[in-house]
């Protein structure tokens, strides 16, 4: 996940940051979405390579999370009960 870090400090990590900000700027709802930080929702997916140079890297993903809920870290699937409002079973 070194490279997800580092690319945000690259031109495509600027840019990418900077869509995000004028995204959540546009829907009004810059205090909870449009950046990377604690407390934030986010829609990430982590590898180790630069998918840029090696689309293959994707087929290797380290960390997903959606909505500020990790499904996978380390390359491991987290379990998570799909909420349908009934009792488990």
């Amino acid at each position: 996940m070194t490279w997800a870090i580092a690319a945000q400090h690259s031109a495509c990590g600027r840019g990418v940051t900077r869509y995000c900000r004028a995204a959540a700027d546009l829907i009004g709802d810059t205090n909870d979405i449009g950046s990377i930080q604690p407390g934030r929702y986010a829609d990430l997916v982590a590898v180790d390579a630069d998918p840029l140079a090696d689309i293959s890297a994707l087929e290797h993903v380290q960390f997903v999370m959606k909505g500020g809920t990790v499904y996978k870290s380390g390359g491991r699937v987290i379990p998570h009960q799909e909420s349908t409002g009934l009792p488990p079973g």
